[in-house]
């Protein structure tokens, strides 16, 4: 069932037949491969999803090549919603990003993203998570700070923050 549509892709609802029938998202990517521009870029968009890794990016789990056409089918975990829908809906504001700040330097020299990756902000966000939540207990404040990271390895689940304290 076709979910999404873009200039070069679409996104269907799939199930993975080889993992139990985990219903996945499929994205049909199509460029032509006599375009040595259009390979280029499909091939360093596939470098950068392989190389993102956190917990609030879905992450690449896998890609198919069709023999026959100039076809490219990623496969990628299922959500019922993206940021475009929900975008859409009257009265949703994302502020994240300006609450947990932007990734430091090191964090992005580590992920080793071409330079033309548009991922990271022009101007960096500057964190504001104690600011935000002031009134809480340091305990509070401590598993917030650490479950909202941006960097995964400074992240951790909420029991091995507790576990430290």
């Amino acid at each position: 069932m076709q979910i999404g549509q873009g200039t070069y892709s679409s996104v269907y609802k799939a199930r993975d037949l080889l993992n139990n029938n985990k219903i996945v998202a499929l994205k049909r990517v199509r460029f032509d491969l006599s375009d040595l521009e259009s390979v280029k870029f499909m091939a360093r968009e596939i470098i950068v999803m392989r190389k993102l890794d956190h917990p609030n990016v879905l992450k690449l789990q896998g890609l198919i090549t069709a023999s026959l056409s100039s076809s490219l089918y990623l496969f990628f975990e299922y959500m019922d919603h993206d940021l475009v829908g929900l975008a859409s809906i009257p009265g949703i504001k994302f502020s994240q990003p300006q609450m947990c700040g932007s990734p430091t330097e090191d964090y992005w020299r580590k992920l080793k993203l071409p330079p033309s990756a548009p991922f990271k902000p022009a101007l960096p966000y500057r964190r504001r998570v104690a600011e935000m939540f002031k009134d809480l207990p340091m305990k509070v404040l401590s598993l917030l700070e650490a479950l909202l990271s941006i960097d995964p390895e400074q992240g951790g689940s909420a029991a091995i923050v507790l576990e430290t304290e």
